[in-house]
Formats: C-alpha cells, structure tokens, sequence
C-alpha cells in the first residue's frame, strides 16, 4: 500500500500494520524515499541534485521506525533516468553504504516474521496507488479509462464461468493497470499534449492554427503534425505516431 499522508493519517510508513481484528499485515511504501529515487534522481532543478549513494543511505538510516518499504517501477532503470543520468553506478554504490550504515534487506515475508508486534490501521476507503497524487484518477478518471474497466470485469466474470485455465490467463492480463494508464490522456488537446510529450524528449511541431482545439488523436490520425503556415521546418507525423504509441496505448502481449 502506498504511504501517502491521505492514506496513513498520523501514522508513519516506517512501521508494519495490519488490518483491524485481522491478521492480514500491510506494509507502507515510503513514497517519499522511494520517489527521489524512482522520480527525482535525474531533476536538475530538485534540491536534492545530484543524489549520491551515501546521502541517499543516510536518509534511510535516519527514517524513525523499524524499516522503510522501498518499491520503485522497472522503467526507473532506463525511462525515468537514462543511463547517462548516473542511476546504475548510483544503485551499484548504494549497496556498500547501506552495509556501512547497518542496515540490512528483507523480503516482505521477512519482515513480517522480524517485527511481530503489527500496529493496527485501517484501509483507505478509496484505492491508492503510487501514480501521480496517489489517488486513483490515473487510471479511471476519463471515461475511456471507466469504460474499459466494466468491460475488463464483464471479460474477467465470463472467463471465471468457463473454467478454462488459457481463457482465465487472458483476462488477468487485460486486467493490467497499464491498460488503463497508458489512455489516462484519451481526449486532452494540443497544449496538454505537448506537455506530455516533453516529458518524453518528444514534440508535435510548430503551433497549427488549430492547436489549442486539437486532440493528440487527431494528429496522429490525419497523418499530420498540422503545420502552421507560418513555420520553416515540418516534423514528421511517423515520430508523433510513435509517441501515441508509446504513451497513449496499451502493449498488445
């Protein structure tokens, strides 16, 4: 579950919890640890530039309660920060200092068994998730998103009557999150687009007359970037098409 200050209330995310009158634990991602790391490392204009192992490990050393519950996602390595960012010899180092500074790694089954005494916390009643501000907008705030997750339980139930192993397979795939992440930007037009697009060393071109009033779809389904008269150069739509796929459409398996 993810730390956030709307989900923990006054409580730390350094410390095991389990539900009340339940035995089932729940461990806290510290999303502030965690995000300078996963998000942060590369930001220049973050105050904590450039991250160093040895800082980074006096952080955690210095985090009052019996662990910190670290989680980053597999495009940290690669896509949030490239390789020139520093990110691998940063985690190649950060080992080194983490034993200086006597800590150790658990697994999740680990530190269950290590701190027996679990304090009580109660679910969140909405979800939470480590995207954007934690709350679950990322996934199902537009309606596309909301359409296809009805559509992903109705193929899910089904599959559950065949009883078929090949056909539940497939709808636990579909069930993906990033199914519904990667269209959280279905309908958002041409200056909200750009943003997004930089974000990932992309750009549509010159502003065209319809800029503000185009969506990102719509560029990339006339097969043009929509040039202002007025600009001196064109950047091909194939890169733009590129973009959406990468950004705004789920992986096929």
């Amino acid at each position: 579950m993810d730390g956030r200050p709307w989900v923990m209330g006054w409580r730390e995310p350094t410390h095991l919890y389990r539900y009340p009158n339940e035995e089932m634990r729940l461990l806290t991602r510290h999303y502030e640890l965690s995000d300078d790391v996963g998000y942060r490392f590369s930001n220049r204009e973050w105050n904590g530039w450039p991250l160093m192992a040895d800082t980074y490990a006096n952080w955690l050393r210095g985090a009052m309660g019996e662990l910190v519950f670290l989680a980053w996602d597999f495009e940290t390595f690669g896509e949030h920060h490239r390789a020139d960012s520093g990110i691998f010899p940063f985690m190649h180092a950060l080992h080194d200092d983490l034993v200086k500074n006597k800590m150790k790694y658990l697994t999740p089954s680990e530190a269950i068994a290590t701190f027996k005494d679990a304090h009580e916390m109660p679910l969140p009643e909405y979800g939470c998730t480590w995207a954007g501000d934690g709350g679950m907008d990322f996934f199902l705030g537009n309606e596309a998103q909301q359409g296809i997750f009805r559509l992903m339980h109705h193929i899910y139930n089904k599959a559950k009557l065949t009883k078929h192993p090949h056909l539940m397979d497939i709808a636990m795939w579909l069930l993906q999150s990033d199914n519904l992440h990667l269209i959280q930007w279905f309908g958002r037009i041409g200056p909200e687009a750009e943003v997004l697009l930089a974000e990932h060393g992309l750009m549509i071109g010159h502003y065209p007359q319809s800029f503000e009033y185009a969506s990102l779809g719509g560029f990339a389904a006339t097969r043009s970037s929509g040039q202002s008269r007025k600009a001196s150069s064109t950047t091909p739509i194939r890169r733009l098409r590129s973009a959406v796929m990468r950004v705004s459409l789920p992986r096929s398996r």
